[in-house]
């Protein structure tokens, strides 16, 4: 499949029109691209890939809602998809195509983390600091999931950390 740029975001516009209902504006899901760590792949711009290195940051601030109830955006029901998790998919199965080793850091922010309650406003949802990389994007929503059940969503939103993270 031949790729660049402006097919990439001819998708997205797409995928985020389809009523998503965090792509299309209403959540937080932050998607960021280190321009300089993108690269041309193949022959550059004579018919090479578009690479992107695709990083995600989730929003587990209190005012997403309580996750045991169907007003939250992180809603856990065990029969669909919540919004956060259909926005990662929408996006992340567009965006996976141009990262040859679909290797993605996967971030939170706004929660109190286990086991002392400290508030992060950058975590690994993985919960390795050290190498939040997760394996495609089902990798991002098997950590998104095994978050949820044990972070305490909490606030601020600041994600200014996370933002840091992805310009190093």
């Amino acid at each position: 499949m031949e790729c660049n740029s402006e097919a990439l975001l001819l998708q997205l516009k797409v995928a985020a029109r389809e009523n998503h209902p965090v792509i299309g504006g209403v959540g937080r899901v932050a998607a960021g691209s280190k321009t300089g760590r993108s690269q041309a792949v193949g022959h550059g711009s004579e018919g090479g890939q578009t690479q992107i290195n695709f990083t995600v940051a989730i929003d587990f601030t209190a005012s997403n809602g309580n996750p045991s109830q169907s007003t939250s955006l992180h809603y856990m029901n065990p029969y669909q998809m919540n919004a956060y998790a259909m926005a990662l998919k929408a996006v992340g199965e567009i965006i996976q195509d141009y990262d040859s080793d679909k290797m993605f850091p996967a971030l939170g922010f706004g929660a109190k983390l286990p086991p002392d309650g400290r508030v992060s406003h950058e975590f690994a949802l993985n919960g390795n600091p050290d190498n939040p990389y997760c394996n495609g994007i089902e990798g991002i929503l098997e950590a998104y999931h095994r978050s949820l059940k044990t972070v305490q969503l909490y606030g601020p939103t600041n994600f200014a950390p996370v933002i840091n993270h992805v310009a190093r």
